[in-house]
């Protein structure tokens, strides 16, 4: 059992990451801790609302452990089955509002692993947005996309090299 910090939390939830986007993860809270500290899911979030309320607790001072024990099995839906809409530009912005939060920004750490989450949530925003763009064949959307914004150039790039990679290898 491993127990997790604010940083290291904070150094984990973000995609693009060494390892899984911690940001994720369902935790398991005292009833009375939560109580105490009068902490809820925000209401103001239907997506990325997971890591705004266990990066609240951990600043409220939640002891949070790892395990190897399982006792959650995540399946993914492939038919996608969830009604939250995808809104990545969304845990843009309430991680940069998170920036303001009095009881992190006075660290220069917490604020330096922040400012990388927002850099990874917006580079996941543009990989998303060129998907979807190229999925529904809507190719000059896609290339106005690509000059307004250099994270989706970037993405459409990597794309293009990929699939050449694909097609030479086959």
């Amino acid at each position: 059992m491993t127990l997790i910090d604010i940083e290291t939390f904070l150094a984990h939830a973000r995609p693009f990451g060494v390892d899984t986007d911690w940001g994720l993860l369902k935790p398991i809270f005292k009833r009375k801790f939560l109580a105490d500290r009068s902490l809820r899911y925000p209401s103001n979030s239907r997506h990325g609302e997971d890591f705004l309320f266990v990066t609240d607790a951990l600043l409220e001072g939640a002891k949070y452990v790892a395990s190897n024990f399982l006792g959650y099995l995540y399946t993914h839906r492939g038919a996608g089955w969830s009604r939250t809409k995808v809104n990545y530009d969304g845990q843009v912005d309430q991680s940069q509002t998170l920036l303001l939060d009095r009881r992190l920004s006075g660290n220069s750490r917490l604020v330096s692993l922040l400012k990388e989450r927002i850099r990874a949530m917006k580079r996941l925003s543009a990989e998303y947005k060129t998907q979807a763009l190229i999925a529904e064949r809507r190719l000059l959307p896609l290339a106005t996309a690509g000059v307004m914004d250099w994270r989706i150039a970037a993405s459409i790039l990597r794309k293009a090299k990929n699939k050449v990679t694909t097609v030479r290898a086959s």
